[in-house]
């Protein structure tokens, strides 16, 4: 299991798909609320292209280590994390990608780190909503009302995350939930040698192999070396995530790595998943009904869940990492990412893609060098 201890004491719990011995390397930062498990999807895109994808747990999602203060969760603490990473993996120069909720991450990191920047990737990406209310308009009334919230209620809002928290851990107290799964994974993973690396060791068995990109543009650092097959047979050894590896064996999504992406150590995950998955439609249709999905689009999820139980295996898998630590980290994520961040933005001169998905359609915009944020 990849966990690198960083130089503070701090774990930092990332997950590697794609071909694992690639010359390019994508940091992915998940969306909110998820986990590292949501790569799974770029994982036979990566291994066609021949590139490697290390995504990472952000603080207090999964085994990486959530700051004792509140306000210690900021996006320097991640950036730094990430830049342990990259030195202990030998990575000079990498593709930074983000997600809805990692979107904000992605820039940081290329924004603090732009000499180790190939390219920027945003898909979705959201952005800060204090003192923005045209970013609102056409938002679901929920996602309005919450925003709203989180902005000007934000004691309210910690709250109700706390306790939810503290709901969480009574029902891990009794074996139940994601907390209780998440502590039986963890103990079984350490009982097979899954300890943290130290921040100066080499994860996984990559030794010093440095990324050789430079400047180009997002479609060189996504899509250089086109060698089909090239770095795909086997998997990851020593120490490695048995995920990324069921998932590297893999040739297609999603019956092969995203199983595995969710089932490591769990072989009745699938099935498991399977037999309830009339309640996961329905819990996943109230979400997306709550999140303003229209009937079309709450159709087709439920279409895919059905037809594809490896789906629901990502989703309840990547959630369940999710909510490990309880609530805690997840309100601190949003906290940061919806106050304006604070982040020299004009520093990013790395080649930028936007993509963002306007009237049904998704359009793909390059910044180069104009931000609004």
């Amino acid at each position: 299991m990849p966990l690198l201890r960083l130089s503070t004491g701090a774990v930092l719990e990332y997950a590697s798909f794609g071909a694992p011995h690639a010359s390019k390397t994508i940091i992915y930062h998940h969306g909110w609320p998820s986990s590292r498990h949501e790569a799974a999807f770029l994982h036979p895109h990566a291994e066609r292209h021949d590139l490697r994808v290390l995504a990472i747990n952000r603080p207090g999602v999964g085994r990486s280590s959530l700051p004792p203060a509140p306000g210690q969760y900021d996006f320097p603490t991640v950036v730094e994390a990430v830049r342990q990473l990259l030195d202990s993996a030998g990575l000079r120069r990498v593709v930074f990608m983000g997600t809805s909720g990692g979107g904000p991450y992605a820039a940081a990191c290329a924004a603090l780190l732009p000499e180790r920047t190939t390219a920027v990737c945003l898909v979705a990406s959201m952005t800060h909503t204090r003192n923005a209310p045209g970013l609102l308009q056409g938002m679901a009334l929920s996602n309005r009302l919450g925003y709203l919230a989180i902005n000007h209620a934000p004691r309210l809002c910690g709250g109700v995350m706390a306790a939810g928290t503290l709901l969480l851990r009574a029902a891990g107290a009794l074996g139940l939930g994601p907390v209780a799964a998440a502590a039986r994974q963890a103990a079984a993973q350490e009982a097979h040698g899954g300890k943290p690396a130290g921040a100066g060791a080499q994860p996984e068995e990559e030794g010093g192999r440095q990324d050789t990109g430079s400047g180009g543009g997002a479609a060189e650092g996504l899509q250089a070396g086109e060698r089909e097959g090239a770095g795909a047979g086997g998997g990851e050894g020593g120490g490695g995530d048995a995920a990324a590896r069921s998932a590297a064996a893999a040739a297609a999504l999603p019956a092969g790595a995203l199983t595995a992406a969710v089932g490591a150590g769990e072989g009745g995950a699938v099935r498991r998943t399977a037999a309830g998955s009339a309640l996961s439609e329905a819990v996943t249709a109230a979400m997306l009904v709550a999140a303003g999905f229209s009937r079309a689009d709450r159709l087709a999820v439920a279409r895919a869940m059905r037809q594809q139980p490896e789906l629901v295996a990502l989703m309840s898998g990547s959630g369940r990492e999710a909510l490990a630590q309880g609530l805690a980290g997840l309100w601190a994520d949003m906290r940061l990412t919806s106050e304006p961040w604070g982040l020299p933005l004009e520093r990013i001169t790395a080649p930028t893609f936007v993509w963002q998905v306007r009237l049904g359609s998704c359009v793909r915009n390059g910044w180069a060098g104009g931000w609004v944020a």
